[in-house]
């Protein structure tokens, strides 16, 4: 049994030479048109990625780690600009520090 598709209905039928859709009748010296099969997605979940290794994780802080940091507290004081946030973003400021001639 072969899969045609209707020239009248666009039908997919199986087996024979009159649509089960429309009821059209396809003449004996015609050729059937081949439904075109799809091929449906996979059912199976994409992979899940590896677990990082102990490598990769040193020195990334914990959460409870950032949880402890201050937003407003800079980790080098010494180092000539500091943040400060504003509704709609935050302001750089620039000092010169030592040694840069300014």
């Amino acid at each position: 049994m072969s899969v045609w598709r209707c020239r009248v209905c666009e039908g997919v039928n199986q087996g024979g030479r009159v649509c089960a859709t429309c009821g059209a009748e396809v003449p004996v010296g015609e050729p059937l048109r081949a439904a075109v099969r799809t091929r449906l997605p996979s059912t199976t979940p994409p992979a899940v990625p590896p677990l990082p290794t102990r490598r990769e994780l040193y020195g990334y802080p914990t959460p409870e780690e950032y949880a402890e940091l201050d937003p407003y507290e800079s980790d080098e004081p010494e180092s000539g600009y500091s943040f400060v946030p504003l509704p709609g973003g935050c302001l750089m400021t620039f000092a010169p520090g030592r040694g840069r001639g300014l």
